[in-house]
Parts: structure tokens; C-alpha cells; sequence
């Protein structure tokens, strides 16, 4: 307050004035002489100093940003980068970002790049267009390119000169193909140079343009001519080639006149030869819309117009129309279609639905013969992924040929070898299928013979990639790969040398054969050797024959015969399995499970039933079922097969079998024979716990007819299953499938099984538990109406019987029409029914199952000398009381009593004490309306069936 008491004055001096109220104002403008001039200094409060500190803070944050930036721009790896040109909101620090823009390499951190650039368009960034055209706009990715294209309309709007400037050194000094032709359009079309840069530098553009116009590609010198037409300069109209300006006046409209026709002179004197006359041909009709017909005017009635990069975009209906227009109209014109060649391209290999990626297909085999060099480049570098789809392939295939019959070289061209690293190389992440690669190497071979220019390098990257798949196990990948290295082979062998090297002995001799075909010598015609006898084994045998005595496993299969189904050959394993299942199914004595041998034999076949070619499989089955029907004991050859795990993979091998219904025929044999039977004998069939074990492990994910085949053969020997517990849980998820075959071939297995016995009802529940709850209740449905067939409870409806009682006393009693009824022929029948009734809560079926029991026991309880014959012994009439036989009158009695009394009991036991006081009210109800009927009541009242409903 002292302080700002001498600053300001006294409080009390501020608050009383003593300057009289009508004192003039003085004019401080008239007499500002008259008064000295104050002193004021300024004092910072606190608001100025949290200004102040807000603004370091953020200096030092844009610092460290700017630092961070600049650390993330120059990262390792490119995700890091890319994420830090994303993050790019100003160009505060142009000199980093133009510095790591003319580093950077990789596609996806070029493509943030440019966006960003876009973005933060300003002057400063002016030195980063060498940079952005080289990069960007004459990129042979077409992505790429249009984000160079916009990068470079930014920088137009804020430094039109230094973009100009840029893009007329573009022109002259660019190193790559495209650069030329593409920062001409761009002068044409978005980034039009102003007046006043054409009034001081018309002569560097004249040099520029005049250089363009000469080179030799096609594309290039149009793009020099539109140029020229755009900017309609004289000086760089003067400096043009005489070609050019021929093309640049025939756009402009300024033809030159043809010239007039030569006068008609006197006529020639009688008795001078005849003149010669020239007969003009007539003029040639206008071309049709369709055909010979300028391009862009024929897309142009098909509502397709440039840019193209915008027309095949929209719903996927509306871009297949259009790429079949360009299919059906490009094929038959002609122009430059560059530009639409690019568009198709990238719209191939951008397009995910299936009908549209086949119309863009067709539509590039069109447009490959109006494209330029780059047009076919990008064409071919499209359609190579397009081979993974097996339904595209064969017409992907085709439109590769159409492109390099028109240029073959394409095929060398630095782009399309990587793009064919991308889809055949081994370690590609893209790489394409056996398959696609297969219709890749033919295509490429067929271009190699066609090609009359090979580039080394490109030769020695071809060359090792057909290399790399020659030894393929694919037999038309390796066919045509070798075909590709032999068309490869024709070019100087220093080229393909390296690759010769990766191959061994047998597959270079192959590849170097297919180049130089030679003919066979001629030999001695010999006569043929008499053919050998040969044993015919027939498999599987018409009927079993004993064996006696005893043959010892290594005489059946020797060493060397084991050791060669162990042989990397194909053709030498099919010879071994023939030759052992030739010695097995062979005459001779039975095997001894208990040697060894026999044990390591079936470990060798036991790789070959699952084995992935399938002339090894079906072999190998009939082998190890031909070995197991040789063992003597049917219970050691189950061991045998449940110990070698022959048995797992005999009801793999059913599963796996698919369409192939000769090696599914073999697996049945196999698992029939893991089982205990042999081929056409009368052996019991008895499917253990092992056995059910192996079908449980090959259920639970299998599916189609493999699936089928399995479920329908367990069910036929479902009497041979005793315990199938284990095949609960891939019973449930087979019940589970969507295919109906599956789902009721696992339905009637489990309905086989439970009928027998061998599937437990619990068993089933807890597999249902476990399963998706998905679905669940209509499996559950399901598996009770197979428990509902299984049990020996049936349901017989009855007509309800008339009330005795006039209908004015029909007080509406429920009858029930559904009466069970058991069918027991013994009483141990019955009381399982009675155990099934109480486990499922049923009372009607527990009073039938009682009256069933009752009914069996007074059955079993009368004499037999009712029954038995009478013989002439006497009989003697002196018989005690206490040993006096029971009637079938009293025991049917017992039996209707027991029944009846189970039912109220269980009633009872149900609904409880409050149930009982109403039904006798409502009972004595009914006998006081009773007593009040006019005609006399036949039987006990309605309601009352027995004393024991008053107990």
C-alpha cells in the first residue's frame, strides 16, 4: 500500500479534487508546450507475466516437438517415419523435412510424405519440389503419383514460380522414364506457368518442350505437344521439331489448304495418244462409334471421362459396367490410353469383389494395346497377384499374354521382376499359391522366346526364381518352372549360370535337355524276353483260408524291403508296398504278434496311411490290413494295432479320405482290421476302448464325406461297441454340423449306440453341457427323442370313456388320453423301466412300469403244474394250507393294488399335504352332488377310482 501510495499519490488526495469544478479543460493539443512532459514507467503486473511464461513454455515445446520430429523422420524403422510425417501439422522446420524427404526410400513413408506436404503446402517447403516431382509425381505407383500431383498443386497455390521452375527442370533433367512426359501434363492441365513467368523464361520452356518433342517415346512427345498448345507461345512454337509443329497447328485447327487443282489446257490434237486419266478411289466410309474410333470420344458415350482415376470408383455394380465398357469399346480404338491404361491398372489391383476384379481384367487385356511402355508396365505388375484366385487365373493368365504379345520385353522390366519377386520368391509374404506360381513361370516362359532384349540382371533374377522352384513337389509348378529356366538357358549362360548351380545333378540334366532336345540313337532291334510268370495276389481275398503253422516276420518283410519304405523316392515305395502286400497276402503260415518284427513293420506303414500322395495311401492300407489278417490270434492283433497306433490313423486315414472312394474302401479294410475281423471271414467284430478312442480323436474335426462314411460304418457295428463313452463329446459337435449328411449319419450312430447300450445317457448329457450353448436345445430335442425310442416305456392313446352322470353334472373332469404302457418280458425289464422313471421324473411311466413289474412277478409266481404235462404219478390231495399255490386272480389283484398305491404315493410325495386336504374336499363335493342325481349313478362317483385317493 506504501508503494502504491508513492506511486499513485494518497489515497486521500485521489479521492477529494481540489481543482474547482468549473475549471476549463485545457487543450493538451494547443498547449502542450506550456506543460513538461511526464515520465511514466511501465510495471509488469501478473496477467503480463503469465503472458510472458506462456509464451517461453510454448518456444521451448515447439523446440523439443521440432527435436522429437526430426529424431522420428530419421528412425529405423519405417512405421516410426510414417507415423511421423502424419503428425506434421506446419512447416516450421522446412530444411529437416526437405532433407528427409530426399532420403527416404520406402513406398508407404513417400506416400505420408507427400500427404504431408499437401498439407502444410507453404514457402518455405519451396526447395522440396526436385524432391516432390521426382518422387512423387513421375512414380511409376499410381497412388504415389497423385499424391506427388497434389503435393505439387499445393505448392503452386503458395510459390507459383519456384513450382514452375521445378517442373521445367523436371522436363529437361529427370532421370526417370515417366518424369518427363508427367511434369508436362502437369504444366497442361493443374499447374499452368503465369504469364509473367512465360514473358521472362519462354526460352527455357522452348528448350525444355523442344527436347521433349524429340524424345522417342510416344507418350512423351504428345505430352510436348499438348504443352505447346496450352501455353501458345511462339518462341517455344519455334523452336519445335517439324513433326511437332504439324501437330501442334493440326490441334489448333490452322491445317493448311490443300492445294488447288491443275488448270484444264487446250485439247490435245485429233491423232494424239490418250491421256492418261487417274480413277480416284472413293472416300472411305466414317469410321463406326465402335471401331476405329477415336478413344476418349468413344468412352465419352459411355459416360467415361478423365480424370480415370475417379471413374471406376462408386458402388461395385457401377465400376464392373464401366470396366466392361472400357473392355468392349478400348480393344477396338485407338489414341493414347496412357492415362486409362494406369487407371485400369490400379483399379485391378485395388479391386476386392470378385465379378468386378474379372471385369478390370478383361478390361486391362483391352487397354494393353493403346498403352505406352509405362501403361503395359503397370498392367503387368496388376494382374500378377490376380493369379493367387484360382477361378481369375486362367483369364489373368490370358491378359499377361495379350500384353506381351504386344511387348514382350515388359517381362525384363525392373517393375515386373518385382512384382514377380513379390508373388513366386520363397520368402515373399505375398507369395502366390502352387498353382498361380505355375500360370506365372508359363507365362514368363512364353515371353522369354518371344523377348529379342535381356537385361543381365533382370536374367539372373528370372533365372533364380525359376530355380528356386524345380525341385518343387508340385508336379505342374515343376514342370513349369523348368520350361521357363530351359527358355532362360537360350540367353548367354553367364546370365543363368548361378541359378544352374542351386539345382542338383539329375534336375540341371533335366533342364539342360528340355534345351537341347536330342534324338535317341537307333538301337538294334532285339526280341523281347519272354515275359516271367508272375504271381497274382488278389486283394481283398474272395473268402480267408486257415494258415498253419508259423512264419517268422523277417522272412515276410526283410530288412531291405523295410528300409526302402523308408526311401525318398515316390516310384521305389509303390514297388516295396507291392512287393510286401504281394509276401503278406502271400501263402504261407500265420505271424506270431509277440516278435518284434512284427511290431516294426507296421511302424513303417504307419507313416505311409496318412502320407499326402495319394498313390502311397491306398497301397499302405491294404499292406497293413493284409499284415494284421496274417496274425493267428484276433485278440494280440488288436493289441498289436492298438499299440503301434495303427489304429489312430486307420480311422484318420476313413476321415481324410474325401472324394478318393477307393482309399476310403482300403481304410475301412484297415480299421476293420484293427478291430479283430478279418477280409471276407466270419471273426467277431469288437470295437474296445481303444478303438473308440481313435474314431473320438478322427470325429472331432472331421467334416464331409470322410465324416459320413465314418459315422455310418460305427453305426452298422454298433453291436461290436461296448464302451463308447469316449465318443460322446465328437458325437455331440458332429450333432451340431450344418450339412445335413454329417448330422444324420451322427444322429442315427447315436441312436445305434444307445440302443445297444454302449452310450450312456449321462455321458451325453455331459457332452451336451459342453458344447456352445448355441444350438444347444435343438441337439438336446434331438438326443430325447433317441433316449424317448430306446426305452421300453410306449405311449398308447385311448378314447376317453363317456361320465355315466347327465351332461348337467359334467363338472369337467380332465381324462387324460395318453395312458404309458410297458412292455417287459421279465422283471428285471421292469424295474430298469421303473429305475428310468424315477431318473426322469415321469410319474405315468413309474405307475406302468410298477403295474408291468407286478404283472411279470404274479406271472412268475403261478405253479407250474398249470402249465405241465400230466404224468400218471398220483397226486396227493392231502396239501397243507400254508403251502397252498397262489392264483393269477390274486396276483393280478396284487399288481392293480401295487400299481395304484405307487401312484398315490408318488402324488403325494409331488404335491404335498395342501393337495391332499383339497382333493378330499373336493371328494365329498362330489358325493353330496352325487346323492342329489335324479338316476340312479353306476360305479363309484366321478373323481373316485379306489380308496386310496381318500388315503
Amino acid at each position: 500500500r506504501e508503494q502504491k501510495e508513492q506511486r499513485c499519490g494518497p489515497q486521500s488526495l485521489r479521492t477529494t479534487s481540489a481543482v474547482p469544478l468549473n475549471t476549463p479543460v485545457i487543450d493538451l493539443g494547443r498547449a502542450s508546450h506550456l506543460f513538461a512532459p511526464l515520465r511514466q514507467k511501465k510495471h509488469q503486473t501478473g496477467t503480463a507475466q503469465k503472458i510472458a511464461a506462456r509464451d517461453a513454455r510454448r518456444k521451448k515445446e515447439r523446440a523439443t516437438t521440432a527435436k522429437m520430429s526430426a529424431e522420428a523422420l530419421a528412425a529405423s524403422k519405417w512405421q516410426d517415419r510414417r507415423e511421423a510425417w502424419e503428425s506434421i501439422t506446419n512447416a516450421a522446420d522446412a530444411e529437416t523435412l526437405t532433407t528427409h524427404l530426399a532420403k527416404e526410400t520406402n513406398g508407404a513413408v513417400l506416400d505420408a510424405a507427400l500427404d504431408a506436404v499437401a498439407r502444410v503446402a507453404a514457402p518455405e517447403l519451396a526447395p522440396a519440389l526436385p524432391y516432390v516431382v521426382q518422387k512423387g509425381l513421375a512414380n511409376a505407383r499410381g497412388a504415389t503419383q497423385r499424391r506427388g500431383l497434389r503435393a505439387v498443386v499445393a505448392l503452386q497455390q503458395v510459390a507459383p514460380s519456384e513450382t514452375t521452375d521445378a517442373l521445367v527442370d523436371g522436363i529437361t533433367t529427370s532421370k526417370n522414364a515417366r518424369g518427363p512426359s508427367a511434369c508436362a501434363k502437369a504444366l497442361t492441365t493443374e499447374c499452368a506457368p503465369s504469364t509473367a513467368w512465360l514473358s521472362s523464361h519462354s526460352d527455357r520452356l522452348a528448350t525444355a518442350v523442344a527436347k521433349l518433342a524429340s524424345a522417342a517415346n510416344g507418350d512423351a512427345r504428345k505430352a510436348a505437344v499438348d504443352l505447346a498448345v496450352a501455353v501458345d507461345d511462339p518462341v517455344v512454337f519455334q523452336k519445335l521439331p517439324e513433326n511437332a509443329k504439324k501437330a501442334v497447328a493440326k490441334l489448333r485447327g490452322n491445317t493448311p489448304p490443300p492445294p488447288p487443282p491443275p488448270e484444264a489446257g487446250p485439247p490435245p490434237p485429233p491423232g494424239s495418244p490418250p491421256k492418261r486419266v487417274t480413277i480416284k478411289a472413293p472416300p472411305r466410309k466414317a469410321p463406326s462409334p465402335e471401331k476405329g474410333d477415336d478413344l476418349l470420344a468413344a468412352l465419352a458415350r459411355r459416360n467415361i471421362t478423365p480424370p480415370f482415376d475417379a471413374a471406376f470408383q462408386g458402388k461395385w455394380d457401377a465400376r464392373r459396367e464401366k470396366l466392361e465398357a472400357v473392355a468392349s469399346v478400348a480393344r477396338a480404338c485407338s489414341g493414347d490410353g496412357e492415362a486409362l491404361a494406369l487407371a485400369v491398372a490400379a483399379a485391378c489391383e485395388a479391386e476386392p469383389h470378385a465379378a468386378v476384379a474379372k471385369a478390370a481384367i478383361s478390361a486391362c487385356a483391352s487397354v494393353a494395346g493403346v498403352a505406352g511402355v509405362v501403361g503395359r508396365r503397370a498392367l503387368v505388375v496388376a494382374l500378377l497377384p490376380r493369379l493367387r484366385d484360382a477361378k481369375l487365373a486362367s483369364q489373368a493368365s490370358q491378359a499377361l499374354n495379350d500384353v506381351s504379345t504386344i511387348q514382350p520385353e515388359v517381362v525384363f522390366d525392373d517393375a515386373t521382376v518385382r512384382a514377380a519377386t513379390d508373388a513366386l520368391a520363397a520368402g515373399a509374404k505375398r507369395r502366390l499359391p502352387p498353382q498361380g506360381r505355375a500360370c506365372g513361370f508359363r507365362w514368363a516362359s512364353s515371353a522369354f522366346a518371344a523377348s529379342s532384349k535381356a537385361p543381365p540382371l533382370s536374367t539372373k533374377a528370372w533365372a533364380a526364381l525359376c530355380a528356386a522352384d524345380c525341385s518343387d513337389a508340385h508336379g505342374p509348378l515343376r514342370a513349369a518352372a523348368r520350361d521357363a529356366l530351359s527358355a532362360l538357358c537360350q540367353r548367354p549362360r553367364a546370365d543363368v549360370k548361378s541359378a544352374l548351380q542351386m539345382l542338383d545333378a539329375k534336375t540341371r540334366a533335366k533342364v539342360l535337355e528340355r534345351k537341347e532336345p536330342q534324338k535317341p540313337a537307333a538301337a538294334p532291334k532285339r526280341k523281347p524276353p519272354p515275359p516271367k510268370p508272375q504271381e497274382v495276389v488278389v486283394w481283398p481275398p474272395p473268402h480267408i483260408t486257415e494258415r498253419t503253422g508259423t512264419i517268422a516276420a523277417c522272412d515276410l518283410a526283410p530288412t531291405s524291403l523295410r528300409a526302402t519304405l523308408r526311401a525318398p523316392s515316390e516310384q521305389r515305395r509303390a514297388k516295396a508296398l507291392a512287393e510286401l502286400l504281394k509276401r503278406a497276402a502271400g501263402p504261407g503260415g500265420g505271424l506270431d504278434a509277440r516278435e518284434a518284427d512284427a511290431d516294426r513293420v507296421l511302424r513303417e506303414l504307419r507313416p505311409l496311411v496318412g502320407d499326402a500322395r495319394a498313390s502311397l495311401r491306398a497301397p499302405a492300407c491294404d499292406c497293413a490290413a493284409a499284415w494284421l489278417d496274417r496274425v493267428r490270434n484276433r485278440d494280440d492283433a488288436r493289441k498289436l494295432a492298438a499299440k503301434t497306433g495303427l489304429v489312430v490313423e486307420a480311422a484318420a486315414a476313413v476321415v481324410d479320405a474325401g472324394a478318393l472312394t477307393a482309399y476310403r474302401a482300403a481304410a475301412l479294410r484297415l480299421l476293420q482290421s484293427c478291430c479283430g475281423k478279418r477280409c471276407a471271414s466270419d471273426d467277431a467284430l469288437v470295437i474296445d476302448e481303444n478303438g473308440a478312442k481313435a474314431m473320438a480323436k478322427a470325429l472331432q474335426n472331421a467334416s464331409g464325406a470322410g465324416a459320413v462314411a465314418l459315422l455310418t460304418w460305427l453305426a452298422k457295428h454298433a453291436d461290436a461297441c461296448d464302451i463308447g463313452d469316449a465318443l460322446a463329446s465328437p458325437l455331440i459337435t458332429r450333432l451340431y454340423d450344418k450339412a445335413r449328411a454329417p448330422k444324420d449319419a451322427a444322429l442315427e450312430c447315436v441312436t445305434a449306440l444307445v440302443q445297444k447300450g454302449a452310450l450312456d445317457r449321462s455321458a451325453l448329457e455331459t457332452a451336451l453341457d459342453a458344447a456352445p450353448i448355441v444350438g444347444r436345445r435343438v441337439v438336446a430335442q434331438l438326443l430325447e427323442g433317441v433316449f424317448r425310442e430306446a426305452s421300453p416305456i410306449k405311449v398308447v392313446k385311448r378314447v376317453p370313456q363317456a361320465s355315466p352322470l347327465p351332461a348337467a353334472f359334467d363338472f369337467g373332469v380332465a381324462d387324460d388320453a395318453s395312458t404309458p404302457v410297458v412292455e417287459a418280458a421279465s422283471p428285471t425289464e421292469a424295474f430298469a423301466a421303473i429305475e428310468a422313471a424315477i431318473d426322469n421324473g415321469d410319474r405315468p411311466a413309474l405307475r406302468a412300469a410298477a403295474a408291468a413289474a407286478a404283472a411279470t412277478a404274479a406271472a412268475e409266481a403261478t405253479p407250474k403244474v398249470e402249465t405241465e404235462p400230466v404224468t400218471d404219478e398220483p397226486v396227493s390231495t392231502e396239501t397243507d394250507e400254508a403251502e397252498e399255490p397262489v392264483t393269477r386272480a390274486f396276483g393280478r389283484l396284487v399288481a392293480a393294488e401295487g400299481a395304484q398305491y405307487v401312484g398315490v404315493v408318488s402324488e403325494v410325495h409331488a404335491k404335498g399335504w395342501a393337495w391332499i386336504q383339497h382333493e378330499v374336499a373336493r371328494l365329498e363335493e362330489d358325493q353330496r352332488r352325487c346323492g342329489l342325481a335324479i338316476a340312479p349313478v353306476a360305479g363309484p362317483p366321478p373323481g373316485v377310482l379306489s380308496r386310496f385317493d381318500v388315503i
